[in-house]
């Protein structure tokens, strides 16, 4: 029979340690995860040898959809990933001992003991958690419900979680994972995480506590500027603000993020209604993957433009004609 774990009669996370003691290896899929969820299973993690078959792997759902986004469109853009990813995990701030762990995971996603995907064709909103055991009886325990990997999602209540013992349910689930695991929208991020976490448990770069600060700056000047009147055009605080968040935060160039808007708005920024403005700063700020995007395959196209431009006859082959017209008049003369 499956126990039923909702964090007040049975807490999950107890059950999920005891399981993972006897494991070898273990498959989670969660739309969240924060660093106090993490730490009491990457404590167990860190004991099995890693590779292949003996690590954790571990799928992020709630992030905005991409669809089918060739992989090359996505290597330019790990690196903000991974920014979003480290802002997530540290949401609760980053004190000395935060600090340590950060360290901790990015030495387990180095050692391959960790191996961190992003699902991108669509939001996934499962939680499910695999544990693979050596048990000819019961060789995989799966834990599926509504808990996210984070502390009040595994050891709070209000959440409501089940067992699952039977091997038919248990491969059911296995192939389910493995089907998102090796599908082209699902993105390995190890890597960038790995440094991301280390640069930040290091201070290159901007704690939580200060970056959430800037934004609220941000959304301040930009949606509430932009309350009441939604059938007006965009304010110029909002204006500004766009900007600011492209360019500061993003990286972006004034007409990368001027073809954006044209392209998702039919109309250029100091036109757009103050409704369009405010969904564009919340886009910029919480769902930045999609706008980057687009700015990478704008630059491609122009680098392509600029390669083929170079191949085209021009002034190299006119010059050349020249020389040799000159040279045949002096010859007559």
């Amino acid at each position: 029979m499956p126990r039923v774990y909702d964090n007040i009669g049975l807490k999950l996370l107890p059950a999920l340690e005891r399981s993972l003691k006897q494991a070898y290896r273990a498959d989670i899929c969660v739309g969240y995860i924060s660093l106090a969820g993490w730490n009491r299973v990457g404590r167990i993690v860190a004991t099995w040898p890693g590779g292949d078959g003996h690590c954790c792997r571990l799928i992020i759902g709630m992030q905005e959809s991409l669809g089918n986004v060739d992989a090359s469109a996505i290597e330019p853009l790990k690196q903000k990933i991974a920014e979003n990813f480290a802002a997530q995990l540290t949401m609760g701030g980053l004190d000395e001992r935060n600090k340590e762990e950060l360290y901790k995971l990015s030495y387990l996603l180095e050692q391959g003991k960790v191996v961190i995907k992003l699902f991108l064709k669509h939001k996934l909103h499962a939680k499910l958690y695999l544990v693979y055991r050596e048990d000819a009886d019961n060789p995989v325990i799966g834990y599926l419900g509504s808990s996210n990997m984070t502390m009040a999602g595994l050891n709070q209540q209000g959440e409501l979680n089940v067992n699952i013992l039977d091997t038919d349910t248990c491969d059911k689930l296995t192939s389910w994972f493995n089907e998102r695991w090796s599908d082209p929208a699902c993105h390995n991020i190890s890597t960038e995480v790995a440094d991301m976490l280390r640069q930040v448990a290091s201070g290159k770069r901007v704690p939580t506590r200060r970056r959430l600060a800037e934004d609220m700056l941000y959304v301040e000047q930009g949606q509430l500027a932009g309350m009441n009147t939604a059938g007006s055009k965009a304010t110029e605080k909002q204006v500004d603000a766009i900007y600011g968040i492209a360019s500061d935060r993003l990286k972006l160039k004034p007409s990368e993020i001027n073809q954006y808007v044209m392209a998702t708005f039919k109309t250029d920024i100091a036109e757009m209604s103050k409704t369009d403005a405010s969904q564009l700063i919340d886009t910029l700020m919480q769902r930045p993957v999609e706008v980057l995007t687009y700015a990478t395959k704008i630059r491609q196209t122009d680098l392509a433009a600029v390669k083929q431009e170079d191949k085209k006859p021009g002034c190299g082959l006119f010059a050349t004609l020249l020389v040799v017209v000159v040279a045949l008049v002096l010859r007559l003369i």
